[in-house]
């Protein structure tokens, strides 16, 4: 309830700031379920929705560079999480494939993806077409230890730039599991034959784990009636 799970280069402050040629004197990140944030791309936006959390700390895995991101699949460590300074109990969280239902994560696997992102492949995307929450259902097109890819075809419902950090869910013996966080671009199509790459949340899950459980035991965290990764039970069966 208090612990979001995103992709590294999300939070990657130092790499925003070489990007940008500026240092940044504060920065704010902020949690909303709001299905329409358009107007926040566009600096359109004067206040944040009314119901944005803010995280007192953000942190991506200490394996991941920018730099050194590579396309296809490959062990880019691109996996991070936000911890938000209240909990959100109004909604059940989602819960984490578990290392014994990882087998299902195989090539041709349906799906379900969400993200706020482009829904075109356009370079420089229509207004209106970026910002905007969508889901669809899609296919897993290749699988390796660290990564896998989502819409092999450009027919498919597939993943582009500003998804980065959205969630990809599969349902496993009946319960929905949160299977891979949007990474980067499969090849230099860049999204416009092929859906993008997704971090393996099984592959991490040792990580995950072990990043929420220290900070209960530090005191830092807002929710420890569970201190670590929630079971499937948590949600009666997920």
């Amino acid at each position: 309830p208090d612990v979001v799970l995103l992709a590294a280069h999300c939070v990657d402050l130092d790499y925003f700031e070489q990007a940008a040629g500026i240092a940044f004197n504060e920065v704010q990140l902020l949690f909303s379920r709001q299905a329409d944030l358009s107007a926040y791309g566009s600096g359109m936006a004067t206040e944040w929705p009314s119901d944005v959390v803010y995280a007192w700390e953000s942190l991506g895995h200490s394996g991941f560079s920018m730099n050194s991101l590579q396309m296809g699949l490959a062990e880019n460590d691109d996996i991070g999480l936000l911890f938000l300074e209240e909990a959100i109990e109004d909604i059940d969280p989602a819960i984490l494939v578990t290392e014994s239902e990882a087998g299902a994560i195989v090539e041709g696997a349906d799906v379900d993806i969400v993200g706020w992102g482009q829904q075109t492949s356009d370079q420089t995307p229509p207004a209106g077409t970026v910002g905007t929450k969508i889901g669809g259902k899609s296919v897993i097109g290749a699988v390796a230890d660290f990564e896998f890819q989502v819409g092999p075809d450009q027919s498919d419902v597939r993943k582009c730039h500003g998804d980065s950090g959205g969630p990809t869910f599969m349902e496993i013996d009946g319960g929905v599991r949160l299977i891979g966080v949007t990474s980067h671009a499969y090849d230099w199509t860049d999204c416009r034959e092929k859906g993008g790459v997704d971090t393996r949340v099984d592959h991490y899950l040792e990580w995950i784990d072990d990043q929420m459980r220290s900070r209960c035991e530090s005191g830092d965290r807002v929710w420890c009636e569970e201190d670590g990764i929630l079971s499937p039970d948590f949600v009666g069966g997920g």
